[in-house]
């Protein structure tokens, strides 16, 4: 049997990647396709390749707004949409 949450901790870190899932998943515009997020204790690691610098600045922002996130670790790239350039 897998236990998912052993303690206080591991148990924020479920609640805290859960709310920046559900938050993604509300926004229409968001390309979820090329995104990946992860979540351990309280730290949002979020990596994939957009093509438009405001999505990935909000993206940063909705990750550091949801309760119980410490730090917001960004490695989203972006790609020049014409040439396909990083």
């Amino acid at each position: 049997m897998t236990r998912l949450a052993q303690g206080p901790s591991q148990l924020t870190t479920l609640q805290s990647g859960r709310a920046v899932l559900d938050g993604l998943a509300r926004e229409s515009w968001l390309p979820k396709a090329s995104l990946t997020v992860a979540v351990e204790n309280g730290v949002v690691l979020l990596d994939g390749c957009l093509f438009d610098a405001r999505i990935i600045d909000a993206i940063r922002v909705l990750a550091e707004n949801v309760s119980g996130v410490k730090r917001v670790e960004n490695r989203l790239v972006l790609i020049e949409p014409i040439a396909g350039i990083v």
